[in-house]
């Protein structure tokens, strides 16, 4: 099978769908974000290690401009996690990060979630040091003091996710759980102050997920749609299962196959909706259901039966 060298969008898809795409609670939400992040000691940003470059927006760079950053690098269960790991160690390099860190925040037990509390320590203790030498007063100890931590990302990485994990890990009590949702902007506004540990007292403070204001490049655009960080419905189903299909091609990755009842890979994506639209008794007046078998390969993808993929490339 010839793989196609490089995705091309169908001719009626108006790339300019990625420059609109970001609701007007997400403009209000990094508004509020401006006004918090000064007071905040240290910033915690979510990212997709399926696309761990692909998964940041650039106007956080302004947010944490001045601010110790963490970077946690969440769903390397289903990642590949060398590729993902190399990508992790350029970030680490070239984006002045204090630490990248890797989790499964859906896991009950999160064992990555008790990294974070030594870097945070050593990030507060060295606050406290530097205030230290800079002021006559004596600034309190580590333990006697109260710290907020913003964790910000684009929508569907998983923020709450991670909220709700470290308050399970840190936490002897639990305690009123932060919305989580598979649709992006279930977090629609700053909400309240979030206790994560008792000692240090550290207080997360959750934001909405925002998205670019605008992707000039397609290409991220449809990796981070098939991420989930878009509605499908805006950017269009059939566009991301067939970007889906030239990703699995393009990688040798033939799980695919099984599902969609083929014999050998294939590049054709009428052809491979027709095999699946058979497969699942999709057929109907001699043609395909290409939206619901688009909903299905999506939807295998992000449950992982594709096996471990990380989209962006070294």
């Amino acid at each position: 099978m010839a793989s196609r060298p490089s995705f091309k969008f169908p001719i009626y898809f108006l790339p300019d769908i990625f420059h609109r795409v970001l609701p007007f609670h997400m403009a209000k939400g990094m508004r509020a974000m401006r006004g918090i992040v000064n007071n905040c000691d240290c910033v915690i940003e979510i990212r997709d290690a399926r696309v761990p470059f692909s998964s940041t927006n650039p106007q956080f760079e302004d947010l944490y401009a001045n601010k110790p950053r963490i970077i946690l690098m969440n769903k390397i269960d289903i990642a590949d996690e060398k590729k993902t790991k190399e990508i992790s160690n350029k970030i680490l390099k070239d984006d002045d990060a204090d630490a990248v860190l890797f989790s499964n925040c859906n896991a009950r037990f999160n064992h990555a979630i008790k990294q974070v509390m030594p870097v945070l320590k050593q990030i507060f203790t060295e606050q406290n040091r530097v205030k230290s030498e800079q002021c006559e007063t004596p600034v309190k100890g580590l333990h006697e003091r109260q710290y907020k931590v913003i964790v910000c990302g684009i929508p569907n990485v998983g923020k709450s996710s991670f909220i709700n994990s470290a308050r399970r890990h840190f936490m002897s009590k639990g305690g009123k759980a932060t919305p989580v949702g598979k649709k992006p902007g279930v977090t629609r506004s700053v909400m309240q102050s979030i206790k994560m540990s008792q000692s240090p007292r550290i207080l997360l403070l959750d934001t909405p997920g925002i998205s670019y204001p605008e992707v000039q490049d397609s290409m991220t655009g449809i990796k981070l749609a098939l991420t989930g960080t878009f509605p499908d419905h805006v950017i269009g189903e059939e566009v991301i299962a067939d970007y889906l299909l030239y990703a699995l091609n393009k990688q040798k990755n033939t799980r695919y196959l099984k599902m969609c009842a083929l014999k050998e890979p294939c590049d054709d994506f009428d052809k491979v909706i027709y095999s699946l639209a058979e497969q699942r008794d999709l057929i109907r007046d001699s043609r395909p259901d290409y939206r619901r078998c688009s909903i299905l390969l999506i939807q295998a993808f992000r449950n992982g039966r594709f096996g471990r993929i990380t989209l962006d490339e070294t």
